[in-house]
């Protein structure tokens, strides 16, 4: 189950953030190979590929507080998809604004990173306190598997602080 269980976050990240509107059935018939480009788009060059004109709008957007387009900067970032090269300190950089403005998506994703130690160093206080808000922003599944199981490795003090560090920020928040 351990070994399954990241197969399933990356699933659920991946179709989470799929910069594609599911809703839709033509949008259904555009190939994943579409989505995800080897050479990322020069930003300082002239732009002809529409996936650079997006990211170029999704960033305007992101730099102006739309916390869903800075989670999918994040994702894209820490993947290196979408014309974007890989860059997981970039990556979190954008989940961290997005999580910060309350993106649930963000916070998982992010404590996430956290538990594992991807973009960021591996903590476990950050991991409880971002999974924490995702679990009890949305009761999340997926999010509550990874507390639960962060919760049976981290010492009672971490667990505390965790969620004293979550209540802090769901106070400042508010």
């Amino acid at each position: 189950m351990r070994k399954i269980l990241p197969i399933f976050v990356i699933i659920f990240v991946i179709i989470y953030y799929l910069p594609i509107d599911w809703k839709r059935k033509e949008s259904l018939s555009i190939p994943l190979g579409n989505i995800v480009q080897e050479k990322p788009c020069n930003e300082n060059a002239a732009l002809a590929d529409d996936r650079c004109e997006t990211i170029k709008l999704w960033r305007k957007s992101a730099e102006q507080g739309d916390a869903a387009l800075q989670a999918k900067l994040g994702w894209s970032y820490l993947l290196g998809i979408n014309g974007l090269p890989k860059n997981e300190a970039e990556g979190i950089k954008w989940y961290l604004k997005a999580a910060e403005l309350g993106n649930q998506g963000a916070q998982f994703a992010l404590g996430y990173a956290y538990k594992i130690g991807r973009g960021v160093a591996k903590d476990e206080i950050e991991a409880i306190k971002w999974l924490n808000l995702s679990v009890t922003q949305n009761d999340d599944s997926y999010a509550k598997i990874e507390l639960e199981d962060l919760e049976k490795t981290a010492t009672q003090e971490q667990i505390n602080e965790g969620k004293r560090k979550a209540s802090e920020w769901r106070k400042a928040h508010q």
